[in-house]
Formats: structure tokens, C-alpha cells, sequence
């Protein structure tokens, strides 16, 4: 189990070489785990896990006061603002999924699905958003989908089961 910020938890999966690295941004810091296959260390990453803060982005949505009427437009904002960010770093967008609003008697989650043309490397990503202790967290896996037999379950495992900290 990996704590990031005192705030959340989680565990990462398989048989692969996990490389931390502190998130240190102007609007953002974390933690961002990437994996590797561990037999070939000049190889892309396979897959990575970024938990963050973003409570000093202002464009991020504050997930607690969300409701159903507030994800279209909200969606369309995402996609529009991951598109830019993703030319930005000379990525592309292949295909929008959705977001979903998923709520429960304790918390609400913002969950967005997206696939990236990554330098060559087609990768699925899912965002996950909720408000942990006044602060607004985003989770962001990804991984090749060339591996998703191995990667998709381990990935949305890790994904479903973000712990808060008490």
C-alpha cells in the first residue's frame, strides 16, 4: 500500500518494476507510479498511476457539488481541456469514452474515460475525481492497450479501489 499525501491509498499491481516519482506542479502535486515490464528496462512504460491534489487548479470540478444534469457540459469542458493539454505535449486524442458521476451514501467520484495516441503508444485512460478531506483529488491510470489482456483489469482494479485515509 502506497499513501499519497496522508490522503488516499493504494496498491499496485502485478510483476512489474514501479518507479515513484514525486508530482510537483503549479496547480497539482502527488505521487505518479510508473511500471515497466521488469525483464526490459529500456522499454516505454507500460502503464502509470498518478494521484494528485489539484485543489489549486481552479478548472478543476469541485466533485462534491456535482449532480447528473452538471456532467454533459462538464464532459465536453474535460474533453476539450484534455485535448489541449494532450497537444500541448504532442499527444492526441483518439477517442472520448464518457464521464460518469458515481455516488454512494459516503462520497461521489467523477469517473472519465479516454483512449491517447501517446508517441506511438495507444493508451487507455481513466481519471478518477473525488474531494477528500476538502481537497480535489485526481487519480489518472493509464496503460498500453497492446497489453490490456494483462494490464485493463489490473488497472481498473487499482482504479475501483482508490482508499481514502482516515
Amino acid at each position: 500500500m502506497y499513501s499519497v499525501l496522508g490522503l488516499m491509498t493504494l496498491s499496485l499491481p502485478g510483476a512489474y518494476r514501479w518507479i515513484v516519482a514525486d508530482y510537483d506542479y503549479e496547480n497539482a502535486k502527488g505521487v505518479i507510479f510508473r511500471a515497466s515490464e521488469p525483464e526490459d528496462g529500456d522499454a516505454p512504460e507500460v502503464a502509470s498511476i498518478l494521484v494528485a491534489d489539484a485543489t489549486n487548479d481552479s478548472t478543476e470540478p469541485d466533485v462534491s457539488t456535482l449532480v447528473q444534469d452538471d456532467i454533459p457540459s462538464l464532459d465536453d469542458f474535460l474533453r476539450g481541456d484534455a485535448q489541449t493539454q494532450l497537444a500541448a505535449d504532442g499527444r492526441a486524442m483518439v477517442d472520448w469514452g464518457s464521464s460518469d458521476l458515481v455516488q454512494s451514501v459516503i462520497m461521489k467520484a467523477l469517473y472519465t474515460y479516454y483512449v491517447v495516441w501517446d508517441h506511438g503508444i495507444e493508451r487507455q485512460n481513466i481519471v478518477v475525481r473525488v474531494k477528500v478531506k476538502d481537497r480535489k483529488m485526481v487519480a489518472v491510470g493509464q496503460y498500453d492497450i497492446a497489453k490490456k489482456e494483462v494490464l485493463a483489469a489490473a488497472m481498473y482494479e487499482v482504479m475501483n479501489n482508490l482508499h481514502i485515509c482516515p
